[in-house]
């Protein structure tokens, strides 16, 4: 008949048990059971689950602001991207800086351009724009100039 516990009631220490139950048995080997463990290492079981609550709760609130952050810079290099495709795809960026409207009498025009020189766009003068413009040579054609 099996015992629940063969020192059951004897008062040994783990050494002396173990090498009672060397000299007794006929194999040793390796094996993987259920052993109940005491009151007090299940206490020290709960306490060890509460700590491992806490710092997994930490280390999600940590994931969920690091998520943040890095949303943050995903959202800023998708921004930057979508402004290079655009730039690629029409060979030129939107710029706001100082222009240049320069009227043409013979063609009744205005031109901007940049401060490079550069045409930017063109279009008709105004009636407002023409009168300016013939004040403009009367006043150089009295003071001895010519119109080319």
């Amino acid at each position: 008949m099996q015992k629940q516990n063969l020192f059951e009631g004897e008062n040994l220490n783990p050494k002396e048990s173990r090498d009672i139950l060397e000299g007794m048995c006929i194999a040793k080997r390796e094996m993987n059971f259920f052993k109940p463990i005491t009151p007090e290492e299940m206490n020290v079981e709960k306490d060890n689950l509460s700590q491992h609550a806490i710092r997994r709760q930490d280390a999600q609130l940590r994931k969920k602001e690091a998520m943040k952050e890095f949303d943050a810079e995903i959202k800023n290099l998708d921004k930057h991207f979508d402004e290079t495709l655009h730039v690629i795809k029409t060979g030129g960026v939107n710029v706001e800086e100082e222009v240049f409207d320069v009227p043409d009498m013979q063609s009744r025009s205005i031109n901007t351009y940049d401060s490079n020189g550069s045409w930017i766009s063109g279009r008709p003068m105004t009636p407002e724009e023409r009168q300016r413009d013939l004040g403009h040579d009367l006043l150089h054609i009295a003071r001895g100039g010519s119109i080319d």
